[in-house]
């Protein structure tokens, strides 16, 4: 039924995703209430999936290229920068 072989976990408790976050389990709780961070609800359990907080931290990250990247663009245009617009 089940393989010897180690498979990765599915969801992983608050601490372990906590140290994948890089934040203090108290942090990481408060970026699931406010809705920053999602999770999954087992009964009264609280569980995050790795492959989802890995895909957010991505998420986040071409968020503030782009970002980034746009208000450079904005500030050519403001300057007047000839090839801004390009």
């Amino acid at each position: 039924m089940f393989s010897d072989t180690k498979q990765p976990a599915l969801l992983v408790k608050p601490e372990a995703a906590a140290r994948l976050l890089a934040v203090s389990p108290r942090t990481l709780w408060s970026l699931t209430r406010a809705g920053v961070v999602p999770c999954v609800r087992l009964g009264r359990s609280v569980r995050y999936s790795p492959d989802t907080l890995h895909a957010m931290v991505a998420g986040l990250e071409r968020e503030r290229v782009v970002g980034t990247i746009r208000s450079v663009e904005t500030r050519q245009v403001e300057r007047g920068d000839v090839n801004a617009a390009t």
